[in-house]
């Protein structure tokens, strides 16, 4: 009798097993911080990753849509791996955009699975906005495209079979205005000499008052 518990309890192990499904594999190319922000004139770092199911990678390349009257991408630092071949430059993309493209491929290794760094980009705050962080695609930039790829050829990034991208955004925040005003000691009555959204006058703050 114990024998056959063992034998069943062997059974239901193996079945369990063969059951479980297969894991998913995936390329995903984000940004750390996804959203990022500074002050006209000042830079901030964001890095350019790709998350890989893949144990085998040994290219991979992003280009990333920005707004240029907002933010500009002025040094892209390499990351890890140390890839064999690495490279970035800014392109223009229409009138009023710009894209950095980044590439990196290694003839002698593979890479992943995990977390493969592709740059650290230095973002300068140009004026006060919001621009996109966009992650390019086949139909945007041609061969510029967000891709991976493994000896095998390109795992992702042509179209119909284009890369999971997390799209960030760069906040140029706008400057801070102060005020400042010597006080005597007690109680002082004072009002504050800046710009307000809201009409301030009396009529506009007492029209809800019958």
């Amino acid at each position: 009798m114990k024998k056959i518990v063992f034998g069943i309890g062997i059974v239901l192990a193996v079945l369990a097993v063969l059951a479980a499904p297969a894991a998913a594999d995936y390329n995903i190319f984000h940004l750390v911080p996804e959203d990022s922000s500074c002050s006209p004139g000042e830079n901030v770092t964001v890095w350019v990753k790709v998350n890989t199911s893949y144990n085998d990678i040994n290219a991979a390349q992003a280009g990333i849509i920005f707004d240029p009257s907002v933010v500009n991408v002025t040094l892209v630092e390499k990351g890890t791996p140390d890839w064999y071949l690495w490279d970035w430059q800014v392109y223009d993309y229409g009138a009023d955009k710009k894209y950095v493209f980044i590439g990196a491929s290694d003839l002698l290794n593979t890479y992943g699975p995990g977390e493969l760094e592709l740059g650290k980009m230095t973002l300068h705050c140009e004026a006060p906005g919001i621009s996109s962080l966009h992650f390019t695609n086949e139909s945007e930039v041609g061969n510029r495209r967000t891709e991976i790829s493994h000896p095998g050829g390109v795992i992702c990034g042509q179209a119909g079979n284009e890369c999971t991208m997390e799209d960030g955004t760069f906040t140029c925040m706008a400057p801070q205005e102060t005020f400042s005003k010597d006080l005597v000691e007690g109680w002082n009555l004072i009002s504050l000499p800046l710009y307000n959204a809201t009409d301030m006058t009396v009529a506009n703050i007492m029209s809800s008052v019958s």
